[in-house]
């Protein structure tokens, strides 16, 4: 069993019509979400923790300072 990872579904594949962020409100066809699985990550945008991909990247900012791949690296 793998640790907590970062997945990026589609709202349908979670038997959503729509998803709005809970980060900024958007409707967003794509959802990122930090689960232990792929089914994990589908119960938790069914419960409204998925973010938009600006949001996800704010998080991912928050929590380790920045975003590797840049010409910097």
């Amino acid at each position: 069993m793998g640790g907590w990872r970062w997945y990026r579904v589609l709202a349908e594949e979670a038997g959503l019509e729509e998803y709005k962020c809970p980060g900024c409100n958007w409707s967003v066809e794509t959802v990122y979400v930090y689960a232990p699985s792929y089914e994990g990550a589908l119960e938790l945008i069914k419960m409204g923790y998925g973010l938009c991909a600006e949001c996800m990247a704010e998080a991912v900012i928050e929590a380790e300072g920045r975003l590797s791949g840049g010409e910097n690296d």
